[in-house]
């Protein structure tokens, strides 16, 4: 309820994304964890996921993918231990701790990528870059999942029978073979991809128009976009339910077919484990720069391209949820899984190699010469050195749904290296076909893949969620209630933009889109800029500490030493680390070639319009940053506080204490209501004053206020009770310190003891003359006990060895009475007191024989009390008109003033007149709002403050 309060709520203006200003969530959390009930509101208004274990196995989609998985198994065979260390340790330099980093941002938050930046909103073009990414990803690499349709289907044959895969296709090929059909399965492995799955015309051929619509394939896009719709129609209800089978059923499918196929693998020479590990170059560990490049790459594939879908994951927990809990588990069962399936593909090739034999060669989708990946060894005598490990001079560019093999420095022409989901592909369906059916049982197959198909749809989920809840964060205060239509909206959408690659150039534009956003050196720079303006630009409350506070909560071991290493790896290692790898991947993945305009130059493979078009999907998110910066500026800028600087810190850091919820449209809608009920109310006014009979019109809907928050009355305020206690205390202190030294001497300048209340009344004589104030006090009957600091002040006169104390207090306090009330009789006279004055000044025996009966301690104890009950009135008097004013009861005009324009001493009883008549200096001491006044010829500070 002060001017400070009142300040604070003046300067709160409406910016123009929100209108309503409210306060912010306060950080102050209790015992165990929780919000208040305002920010948990809030948190509920954006979802809260149903079950306490969904969250974990909703961010095991973010990590655990069907294309994370092949790219994993492929590298491991290709470079051995050196990438799967490499991995391991970049993964605990820089990978979790990005992961952390979003998922702690999002529940410390409780806010997506897009409503994140109301704490900068200069920054919000981060947020829509981060979500145009995920959809474009969303959309493409959701037919992986489409092909895998086909390989599940057709893995449900009998022991008897054949995999469709090791078939050889007459529409494509002359099948006039042996009988022997294991010799041809590096024909017809690739064939049934390309001609069966792809459903190419002329795989001799590559593929160069849209042709026709593969009605198939279209069918299983259509069959996933409806399961993703179903599984994200009522939002988290459906979500959280759906995460629980597709979270544990594929990590339990994979487990038990990787568990079966190394087992098998125990009959082969070199056993999977060995196959990765024995073989490795270990001196190669430190020197080989493209391995540390590619494991870095893999390592941000895995924990950080998914960062705007562990932000909207996080952002539906509770403030006091156990993020620890399920950051631990992913981080555990991510690993765990990429380490079966690097076994897993270890142990395939050896399988291959020993039982076919061929061997594993990269391959690239263009034509059936160059789509071959196993090269037969029947005829060979060199098959014991088989190419387990990858050339020197190839170069692997782990793409987002496959991997590109580029060898030397030169660009491809006719053949890019690339093809999607190998483990899938390629070397499962080698190592059942030659084991057969017979030996190794279907179920197997049919297990993996449908392992597979639960990994890639999971993921999808995942992304269409972050999708939705993104495109409703814009007008979230509208938007809200349509979530189930933006759903289906969004599905039907992205179902029409996944039919052209549905056709036989689907292929093609997979490759493209894989090299243009799979390249990531612009998703790593956007992470860059997001973490800089949430750490230094916007700063604290939203620094490191304070996000850290969701992961490890209290102290403890864990807080010791996790606290400050990951606040150290967001604020130092994460900008520099992503920055360095940007440009490795830029430069060594050759994705500089895209912005080589030139006929003759760059990356060859792709037409001049191919090159155009990918550098522009590049640039188009990072653009968005400062395009979406200006607007914001010029929105803030241009309305807003008065002061500029006030409408820049807005802008870009505003208050801690108020945040804005609702969007510009709430403003509009807001006015609107308010305007409409303007209207009504006049319509009813109007209408009543005319007639009462007619029934009113229907009036708008309108929704109720929120009921105001308590304000307590002036009287219970914190501050002004402080104060009373304080003055009370102090007054009460200093009267006790008075009575301790009330045996101490005074001592004047002429060696005699004297009366410090004598001096008083004698300067109160002369003063009556002059004072005003005094004629217009009445005379009264009864009289008034003197103030208590009168009487402190006459028992301080006595020394310690005067035995009479008693006698002579009681005899000043009734010279004292019997001066006020012969000055109240006399209207003006003072001789009465000039001559009691006189008495007391010349010697301590004149004034008993004038003095009255002593008084009793009874009776001094009574004036005591009394006094101190009416000082204590007073005070409190003048606390209450200090509230209700606003000010004080007399505002000082100077530190000295003189006793005429005092006029407080209005207010003090007649013992408290004398004193200050007696006083030297008066003067009002600004930080207890009291009159101090000082005594002449006292030795030392001996004041005293009248309230």
């Amino acid at each position: 309820m002060s001017a400070a309060s009142a300040t604070s709520r003046a300067s709160t203006v409406s910016s123009p994304d929100v209108p309503i200003v409210r306060s912010q969530r306060r950080r102050n959390r209790n015992a165990d964890g929780n919000v208040d009930p305002e920010e948990e509101s809030r948190r509920k208004l954006g979802g809260i996921w149903p079950h306490n274990m969904s969250p974990m196995f909703a961010l095991l989609a973010a990590t655990l993918g069907l294309f994370n998985v092949s790219r994993f198994a492929l590298l491991s065979i290709e470079y051995g231990g050196n990438f799967i260390v490499q991995f391991m340790l970049l993964s605990f330099l820089f990978g979790i701790p990005l992961l952390c980093f979003h998922a702690c941002l999002g529940q410390f938050l409780g806010s997506n990528v897009i409503d994140m930046w109301r704490i900068s909103p200069i920054f919000k073009g981060v947020g829509i870059a981060l979500l145009i990414g995920q959809a474009i990803s969303g959309i493409y690499s959701i037919v992986g999942v489409a092909w895998m349709f086909f390989y599940f289907r057709d893995s449900f044959i009998a022991q008897e029978d054949r995999y469709k895969w090791s078939k050889c296709y007459e529409q494509i090929r002359s099948c006039s073979q042996p009988t022997n059909y294991s010799f041809s399965l590096e024909e017809t492995i690739p064939d049934y991809f390309h001609a069966r799955v792809l459903q190419r015309s002329a795989p001799w051929s590559p593929p160069l128009s849209f042709v026709s619509l593969k009605f198939e394939l279209a069918f299983n896009l259509a069959v996933i976009w409806m399961i993703v719709f179903v599984a994200l129609g009522k939002g988290l209800r459906s979500y959280g339910k759906v995460v629980y089978a597709f979270g544990t059923l594929p990590i339990l499918g994979y487990f038990i077919i990787c568990v079966k196929v190394l087992g098998y693998s125990s009959s082969v020479p070199t056993s999977g484990v060995g196959g990765v590990l024995d073989r490795t170059p270990w001196n190669e560990f430190f020197t080989d720069t493209k391995v540390w490049v590619i494991a870095a790459r893999e390592v941000f594939m895995t924990w950080g391209m998914c960062g705007a879908i562990v932000m909207q994951i996080t952002s539906h927990n509770r403030y006091g949820h156990s993020l620890r809990r399920d950051i631990t588990v992913v981080i555990g069962l991510t690993l765990f899984v990429l380490m079966l399936s690097g076994f897993l593909a270890s142990a395939c090739l050896q399988i291959i190699n020993s039982r076919g034999p061929y061997e594993y060669i990269m391959s690239s989708f263009e034509t059936d010469q160059s789509y071959k990946f196993l090269r037969n060894l029947r005829f060979m005598r060199q098959h014991q050195q088989s190419n387990l490990l990858n050339k020197q001079e190839e170069f692997h560019n782990n793409l987002v749904m496959g991997v590109a093999v580029r060898e030397g420095d030169d660009g491809p022409g006719d053949h890019s290296g690339y093809h999607p989901i190998r483990l899938a592909t390629e070397l499962f369906p080698a190592v059942v076909a030659i084991i057969g059916p017979g030996e190794f049982s279907p179920f197997w197959a049919v297990l993996f893949y449908f392992s597979l198909v639960a990994f890639g749809i999971a993921q999808q989920l995942a992304i269409w969620h972050c999708v939705i809840n993104g495109i409703v964060a814009f007008r979230s205060c509208c938007l809200k209630s349509w979530e189930t239509t933006i759903t289906f909206c969004t599905c039907l959408l992205g179902f029409f933009l996944c039919l052209p690659l549905a056709t036989e150039l689907g292929i093609s534009i997979v490759y493209h889109l894989d090299y243009v956003m799979g390249s990531l050196w612009w998703l790593m720079i956007i992470y860059v800029v997001q973490i800089a303006a949430v750490l230094i630009v916007r700063g604290r409350p939203y620094n490191g500490e304070s996000i850290v506070a969701v992961l490890v909560k209290g102290p403890g071991c864990m807080a010791n030493w996790c606290v400050p290493m990951l606040t150290f790896s967001w604020s130092v290692v994460l900008p520099i680390g992503l920055l360095v790898l940007s440009v490795s991947s830029f430069k060594m993945g050759h994705f500089c070639d895209m912005f080589n305009w030139r006929m003759t130059e760059g990356y060859a493979y792709w037409p001049l319009w191919a090159r155009q078009t990918g550098s522009m999907l590049q640039l188009i998110p990072i653009l968005l940053i400062p395009a979406v910066g200006l607007i914001q500026c010029i929105r803030y800028l241009s309305s807003g506080p008065s002061d500029l600087f006030d409408r820049i810190k807005l802008l870009y850091r505003p208050d801690f204490r108020t945040y804005l919820i609702p969007s510009q449209s709430a403003s509009r809608t807001a006015s609107r209501t308010s305007r409409s009920q303007q209207r009504s109310e006049r319509r009813r006014s109007g209408r009543s004053s005319r007639s009462r009979s007619r029934s009113p019109s229907p009036t708008p809907a309108t929704f109720p206020d929120p009921p105001p928050k308590y304000t307590p009355p002036p009287t219970y305020n914190t501050a002004t009770g402080a104060r009373i206690a304080k003055m009370l205390r102090e007054s009460i202190r200093r009267s006790i310190r008075q009575i301790r030294d009330m045996t101490t001497p005074i001592h004047t300048p002429g060696n005699t003891v004297t009366s410090m209340a004598a001096m008083a009344e004698l300067e109160l004589g002369r003063g009556n003359r002059e004072d005003h104030h005094q004629t217009s006090i009445t005379s009264t009957s009864r009289h008034l006990p003197p103030a208590y600091t009168s009487v402190i002040l006459e028992m301080r006169s006595h020394g310690p060895d005067d035995l009479r104390m008693p006698d002579i207090l009681s005899d000043r306090l009734s010279q004292l009475v019997g001066c006020d009330s012969s000055e109240a009789s006399t209207s003006g006279s003072s001789s009465a007191c000039s001559s009691t004055t006189d008495c007391t000044a010349t010697s301590s025996s004149s004034c008993d024989t004038t003095s009255s009966a002593p008084m009793s301690a009874v009776e001094l104890t009574r004036l005591l009390g009394e006094s101190f009950r009416r000082s204590a009135r007073n005070t409190l008097r003048n606390s209450l008109r200090f509230i209700r004013n606003g000010k004080t009861a007399a505002k000082p005009t100077a530190n000295e003033r003189s006793v005429t324009d005092d006029d407080d001493t209005t207010d003090t009883d007649q013992g408290g007149r004398h004193l200050v008549h007696g006083a030297v200096r008066i003067h009002r001491d600004p930080s207890l709002s009291n009159v101090v006044v000082t005594l002449p010829n006292a030795p030392g500070n001996h004041s005293e403050s009248i309230a």
